[in-house]
């Protein structure tokens, strides 16, 4: 598997950070890990042709984390460079992820175009199996406030594991998920101090890393002024392999 970072922020805008976005490249497929505002410009930068992301990952609904799915759409019932097209493609999310797109959908009035039926959406439950040619992704629900369903998704490809988690306060059920990870990309995304309800600092993830025995921790979606701090914080917990996420990137898994 090939890990390319194509954002790594947070939903405050940055130029050097874009929303959440995670290109996977196994042989010849490509899968998307979230699409949040910047993905199509790094996929641009990347020379990655559109046409050819088939399946598309979304963890939740928030808009660093799915804004640019209506471009998406857009651009591949549209077909404006006439080249031949997959027969789906599929956006995979958590419950309700349906009734949003098909909103976002009428409000871009994408949802009478001809070629709509080129989309699929399918909802995922806790546990569910998505299998590909040579992998498989296994969605894990997690908890991040309110009543808005999410999912962390654990890719396995030829005994390689790659766990990305998109939002989430920290719960010991996510160690299931995360366990013997080659490669865990945590959010840690504001400090201790804040006390928050729908987000891990770094001291929370670097404590599930070490519990769910990671060989790669790669740390993302971290505020801009907690940057200088969750080094320290992520150390606290975790004695492994670890980075922090940088907009493109690129690491063999």
């Amino acid at each position: 598997m090939k890990l390319t970072v194509l954002g790594s922020g947070t939903f405050v805008p940055q130029l050097n950070r874009n929303c959440s976005s995670y290109l996977i490249e196994i042989e010849n497929e490509k899968i998307i890990l979230d699409f949040g505002r910047g993905t199509i410009h790094n996929l641009l930068k990347l020379k990655t042709n559109l046409y050819d992301l088939d399946k598309v990952f979304i963890s939740h609904m928030h808009t660093d984390h799915s804004s640019e799915l209506p471009s998406f759409i857009s651009f591949i019932i549209d077909n404006p460079e006439k080249k031949k097209l997959k027969n789906k493609y599929i956006i995979f999310g958590p419950k309700g992820i349906k009734k949003r797109i098909s909103k976002l959908s009428e409000s871009f009035n994408l949802h009478k175009h001809k070629n709509i039926g080129r989309i699929l959406i399918k909802e995922l439950s806790d546990k569910e199996i998505v299998k590909g040619k040579n992998w498989k992704i296994k969605a894990f629900k997690t908890k991040h406030g309110g009543n808005l369903d999410c999912l962390s998704y654990r890719l396995e490809n030829k005994k390689k594991i790659l766990f990305y988690l998109g939002d989430s306060a920290y719960s010991e059920g996510l160690v299931k998920g995360c366990q013997n990870s080659d490669v865990a990309i945590l959010e840690a995304t504001l400090p201790e101090r804040w006390k928050s309800k729908e987000h891990m600092n770094g001291k929370e993830a670097g404590k599930l890393a070490t519990k769910a025995n990671v060989k790669n921790l790669i740390i993302t979606h971290v505020a801009n002024t907690y940057l200088p701090e969750v080094k320290k914080d992520v150390r606290k917990e975790y004695k492994g392999k670890f980075s922090i996420a940088k907009d493109l990137m690129k690491m063999q898994v």
